[in-house]
């Protein structure tokens, strides 16, 4: 299974993180709150959800094909 995901977080307003995971999205968006992902320079708590979610037959394609877009 590998996924594409749009996560947003209310410490972010504004920004959507993209990005891809071979796991459950959800198993994802833990990862990322528990680790208080964030913009550079960022300390603090932070919540992820994933908004939307595409299954992919190659995420790390598509992952750079949305980031150059």
């Amino acid at each position: 299974m590998e996924l594409i995901y749009f996560a947003e977080s209310k410490e972010f307003p504004g920004m959507v993180k993209i990005g891809r995971t071979d796991r459950s999205a959800e198993e994802r968006m833990q990862e990322l709150s528990e680790d208080d992902y964030g913009t550079s320079g960022f300390s603090g708590d932070s919540e992820w959800e994933a908004v939307r979610v595409i299954e992919v037959k190659d995420n790390e394609s598509a992952e750079l094909i949305l980031h150059e877009h």
